[in-house]
């Protein structure tokens, strides 16, 4: 079998800290879906470039995939019938080099593939991300100097990994219209909708990619930010996020699942939110406000709510 026929029937495009890993937790429990033991392979950016350095260390690739061979067997296991995903964050945001690579890779195969974007109010987004970073300890930087224009196009030229450009990532219009005018409409859902009503969510996207009804577990979030609630937290929660040799190691040994409950039980009793500061959350709003209006337009939703605190 050629490896291009083994390449995924459908991807959750993002956007990062939006949702997607309970999104893909929830999918996965349906027998009609196959996603990679790799959440995250983001294939269709990396194969095209990579990141280096990011705060003088070199970056983890033990969990994303750029060849096409490798990334191609990630499918293998799937069973006849059962719909192949993909939910790589980066793709939303990376539109341009992906789009590009999706068309070369599926050719006339194209037509048949279908997209899902989950997205959050970019202001707590962009926070959540920050705060993520902070926690891993890989951002040293205080939140308006890490969001300033000047420090991501710096991050960016100097190969950091491409969410670390804060902002961008939530400029969602740009990206969701490319995606429609290279593929057509596709589901574009939002974070609000799958914490206040996940059952109709799952429902709906079981419907629009074509399989049966099924009951869903949704009594769990994954992936949720925050800071340790103390130094002894703060030492502990270290070395469960953050990256190392010997973690890269168990990072191969043990399944993703398993390693996603191990994180998400960690994060329920190590860490708690944090408000974004004043002046941080000015910040944000003024910078997003514009293209918050337009997404409303284009998704014919009233999203007025997300520029109130």
């Amino acid at each position: 079998m050629k490896y291009s026929e083994q390449l995924p029937d459908f991807f959750i495009l993002g956007a990062e800290k939006s949702g997607t890993t309970s999104l893909y937790y929830y999918l996965n429990q349906h027998p009609g879906f196959f996603f990679s033991k790799i959440k995250e392979p983001g294939y269709f950016s990396y194969v095209v470039h990579k990141p280096r350095m990011f705060l003088y260390q070199e970056v983890d690739w033990s969990i994303v995939v750029d060849n096409l061979e490798a990334y191609s067997m990630l499918y293998e296991p799937a069973l006849p019938g059962q719909l192949k995903g993909d939910a790589s964050t980066v793709y939303l945001y990376d539109y341009e080099t992906v789009i590009d690579q999706i068309k070369r890779h599926y050719a006339a195969r194209v037509q048949k593939l279908k997209f899902i974007a989950i997205l959050r109010n970019p202001i707590f987004r962009a926070w959540s991300k920050y705060t993520m970073a902070v926690r891993d300890g890989i951002e040293e930087l205080s939140p308006l100097e890490a969001f300033h224009p000047d420090t991501i196009r710096k991050r960016m030229r100097d190969g950091a990994p491409l969410p670390y450009d804060y902002i961008g990532f939530g400029m969602y219009c740009g990206q969701l219209k490319a995606y429609r005018d290279a593929f057509g409409p596709f589901e574009v859902i939002l974070l609000d909708d799958l914490e206040n009503d996940p059952i109709s969510v799952l429902e709906g996207l079981v419907d629009y990619l074509g399989l049966s009804p099924f009951s869903f577990n949704v009594g769990t979030r994954f992936n949720v930010s925050g800071q340790p609630k103390n130094a002894l937290y703060r030492f502990v929660s270290r070395l469960i996020f953050q990256d190392f040799r010997f973690k890269s190691m168990l990072k191969k040994a043990l399944p993703y699942s398993l390693r996603l409950r191990i994180r998400t039980s960690a994060g329920d009793v190590l860490f708690q939110s944090v408000r974004i500061p004043d002046d941080v959350y000015s910040f944000l709003l003024e910078t997003y406000r514009e293209e918050i209006l337009k997404l409303g337009e284009i998704l014919k939703r009233d999203l007025s709510r997300w520029l109130k605190r």
